[in-house]
């Protein structure tokens, strides 16, 4: 991925994980809760196709990236089963050799991904029979066919297989998930709307956890957020200048309009915003320091 789809791509790691944590207030919501779902799977499509890029860069074949994740989804299950067990007998060395998620297995490098593979198959191999009888169901065959996945993940041809046309479509698909992940962004904020009459702070709340942040030289400088003064909701595409520089700006979904260190040196500005059906504003004295980003709040009121 590139630095832009890189910085979206936390936008909606963020989100989602602020999502998770508001989820008792917008519980029953089953749209909201649908369209949620749905962003969380195009994070999964992305990470899959962001490995598949970065495989094929390397020149790894189509058949060793997928008999790489074979093994990957099949030592995750087995790994949480002996993670469990190793916890109900306090074994905590053993829970702590496997104790991975599914982007240690997938999301790796090969060589590390198949060194926690071994390691998972040796404590597999090891403690099944034990487990069984205590009642975890690592039975027998699943160490069997973990064991042949390897086997066939090692087996497998590590040379290049039409790596750029790989690489090249693999760019592709990025392209159309965050195209797709912008859709169900727009999707969950018209979905949440509702709240801006029974829970603004929560409506806020996730709004700023999908901004997208440039964490390169073009750092944000000040961060204007323009807001209904009576019902605290963001006003979307309203036009915010800072006055001495002439530099304008339209306001996000978020309500937010970002100037970077780049376009604003520092020193004390004026902010002049301008929204349909409200009266202009202006905030004087506005003061941008390099290193501390600026937060200004500019509450608009509606034309009598």
């Amino acid at each position: 991925m590139n630095r832009k789809q890189t910085n979206e791509f936390n936008s909606y790691t963020n989100g989602n994980q602020t999502m998770d944590d508001e989820a008792a207030r917008y519980a029953g919501n089953q749209p909201l809760i649908d369209v949620k779902a749905a962003m969380l799977a195009g994070l999964e499509d992305i990470e899959t196709h962001k490995q598949a890029q970065a495989m094929q860069t390397t020149g790894a074949s189509v058949i060793k990236v997928q008999a790489f994740f074979k093994v990957g989804e099949l030592g995750l299950p087995i790994a949480r089963l002996i993670v469990a067990y190793a916890n109900s007998i306090g074994d905590a060395d053993l829970a702590g050799e496997v104790d991975f998620e599914k982007s240690d297995l997938i999301f790796v490098d090969m060589t590390v991904g198949r060194s926690r593979a071994g390691t998972i198959l040796a404590r597999a191999m090891t403690h099944q029979p034990a487990m069984l009888l205590a009642g975890y169901q690592l039975t027998a065959g699943m160490v069997t066919d973990y064991k042949t996945a390897i086997l066939a993940f090692d087996g497998a041809e590590g040379g290049p297989v039409a790596a750029k046309a790989k690489k090249v479509a693999a760019t592709k698909d990025l392209k159309i998930d965050f195209k797709a992940m912008r859709l169900k962004k727009k999707t969950l904020f018209d979905l949440m709307k509702p709240y801006i009459n029974t829970d603004i702070t929560f409506y806020n709340t996730i709004l700023d956890a999908y901004i997208v942040m440039d964490g390169g030289i073009r750092k944000v400088a000040a961060r204007i957020f323009v807001l209904d003064e009576i019902v605290m909701v963001r006003l979307v595409n309203a036009k915010v200048r800072i006055v001495e520089l002439n530099i304008v700006k339209p306001t996000s979904l978020s309500g937010i309009a970002d100037f970077s260190q780049q376009q604003v040196p520092n020193g004390n500005y004026t902010i002049e915003v301008l929204a349909d059906g409200y009266l202009p504003n202006k905030i004087l004295n506005v003061k941008v320091e390099h290193g501390i980003m600026s937060k200004v709040e500019v509450l608009m009121k509606k034309i009598p």
